[in-house]
């Protein structure tokens, strides 16, 4: 689904009520898997199922291709992209409330897979190639003075992730 924000708020209210005892608070975000959308995209409000948008492309994967024989879709890794960019505010909204309760907060955040955007003639996830196998992570505790100050995007360039980072729209990333 695409809930970050309603998942977010749910976190922010689990851990106040129970502020003063340990919580461990986990979220898996529907957003950067396909169809690749979230709520401030147009369309957005027509998500459903599985396959999401119609215009959300499924294709079959096939065994590896020569290079030349297949081709990047960059379309849907700048969507995934725009995605990333969308959850790292919503993070960062979430890491501001948890900021407030001062010391002892310790942040882990990382994604679940990678993805493949053609890649050999490839695309999606739940097979094995080295694409699949780049999965960012990052862990911080967050400042002391209870101030979370990390810009976004700071954030988003310490993982070492394409993904995580504004992507230009006709610019593929060289580690593609």
């Amino acid at each position: 689904g695409i809930d970050a924000k309603r998942q977010v708020s749910y976190i922010a209210s689990e851990w106040k009520r129970r502020q003063g005892r340990p919580f461990f608070g986990f979220i898996n975000f529907g957003e950067p898997h396909g169809p690749y959308m979230h709520d401030e995209m147009p369309g957005a409000e027509n998500v459903k199922g599985k396959a999401g948008t119609p215009d959300f492309r499924i294709r079959p994967n096939v065994a590896k291709l020569p290079s030349g024989a297949w081709k990047f879709d960059e379309e849907l890794y700048l969507r995934q992209v725009d995605c990333i960019s969308y959850l790292d505010a919503r993070m960062a909204d979430l890491m501001s409330e948890l900021a407030k309760a001062g010391e002892g907060i310790t942040i882990a955040m990382c994604g679940d897979h990678g993805e493949c955007f053609g890649e050999e003639g490839l695309y999606g996830h739940g097979f094995y190639h080295p694409k699949i196998m780049e999965v960012p992570m990052l862990i911080f505790r967050l400042n002391e003075d209870a101030r979370f100050t990390a810009d976004v995007n700071e954030i988003g360039s310490r993982v070492d992730s394409a993904s995580s980072s504004k992507a230009q729209p006709g610019v593929r990333p060289s580690s593609r």
